[in-house]
């Protein structure tokens, strides 16, 4: 009998006293994982009050069910605005029930994956899965009807009602950032499926303001790929066949004056990223560590000279294959241990260097 594939997903929802957003994502390939496993892992702490329209959203963020569903021929499906995407209407939303708003409509279809979501879809009956994490990039449009309808929430969800796949996946997410336009701020997701794991990021900000960028990239079976709130994709390939990217990528890149092709490849997060968010090791000290612990044979360094380090492969192999405790194990991780461990030290001593 031939083994069966499975896919385990972790969302955590972390509700933390001090004023920190960020959100930490991993991947484990099948041959990476202990059992054939595929597991993605997401820890959420950005949500919170939002300012809308002058009015103050308390968010009220709740795991649903959202069954398989059949759909009349020619009806549409709305598609919601995501008031924690940290933008604007440029325009008024159409309210619909639950308070929500939105901000256009796409063709439906006749038949949709049931599937769990938390405001990013999470998993769905044919066992694809997402998880995601904000970048910063070099634009974050606002949101606007007819122009940039989408941010990274909807599509998460819409992949999971009609996709089966991780590269199924993609290449909708793609189409529909192509055709609708994206807003807000750079973001990354992981699609997985029981054999593979890929790698999308995306951002607004196109001259036309319509559209937006995106580039995804697979994770090789057998390693282990990590993201904490930066940009991950690096060198845009056209001979690789592990990358996907929007067809303007090249020519917008270089008519913002964001890449020049005398430099070389194209550099996806230096071109389009925004860098850190706060400190040169708010993001990359989180995938430093998620990648030391899975592989410590890799020898990777605390330290980095800025936020387009290459010091940090895309991804690693781990030194031992990947449980769920060790997996687990990954969003407990406190860097006990490490330059960074700050046990027995009181909150306020800010005595460490970092060098």
């Amino acid at each position: 009998m031939a083994k069966i594939r499975k896919v385990i997903a972790f969302c955590l929802l972390l509700a933390l006293v001090s004023p920190v957003l960020g959100c930490t994502i991993f991947g484990v390939t099948k041959s990476a994982s202990a059992d054939g496993s595929v597991i993605i892992g997401h820890t959420n702490d950005g949500f919170g009050p939002s300012n809308i329209g002058g009015t103050i959203k308390e968010d009220e963020v709740s795991f649903k069910y959202i069954p398989a569903q059949n759909h009349m021929p020619g009806s549409k499906r709305p598609v919601v605005f995501d008031h924690t995407s940290d933008v604007e209407f440029e325009d008024e939303p159409s309210p619909i029930a639950g308070n929500e708003a939105v901000i256009g409509y796409i063709d439906q279809i006749n038949h949709t994956y049931g599937y769990l979501t938390g405001a990013y879809g999470i998993i769905n009956e044919h066992q694809l899965m997402s998880a995601e994490c904000t970048n910063f990039a070099k634009a974050s449009p606002n949101a606007k009807r007819g122009k940039r309808i989408f941010f990274s929430s909807e599509l998460s969800n819409i992949a999971l009602e009609r996709c089966k796949t991780a590269r199924e996946a993609i290449n909708l997410t793609g189409e529909l950032i192509d055709k609708y336009g994206y807003y807000g701020y750079g973001e990354t997701l992981i699609f997985a499926d029981p054999n593979e794991v890929w790698v999308m990021e995306m951002c607004g900000g196109t001259p036309s303001g319509t559209g937006g960028y995106w580039a995804a990239q697979k994770v090789p079976d057998g390693e282990v790929f990590a993201a904490a709130n930066q940009f991950r994709i690096r060198e845009i390939d056209p001979k690789n066949p592990g990358q996907i990217y929007s067809k303007n990528l090249h020519h917008d890149a270089q008519v913002l004056g964001w890449w020049n092709s005398s430099e070389g490849p194209l550099d996806w997060a230096k071109a389009f990223g925004g860098g850190e968010y706060s400190h040169p090791y708010y993001c990359l000290s989180r995938v430093w560590r998620i990648l030391d612990r899975v592989s410590p044979s890799s020898n990777l360094s605390p330290f980095v000279e800025g936020p387009f380090t290459k010091e940090y492969p895309f991804s690693v192999a781990p030194d031992k294959p990947i449980n769920t405790t060790t997996a687990f194990g990954l969003f407990r991780d406190h860097y006990e241990g490490t330059v960074y461990d700050r046990t027995g030290l009181d909150s306020r001593d800010s005595s460490i260097v970092v060098q």
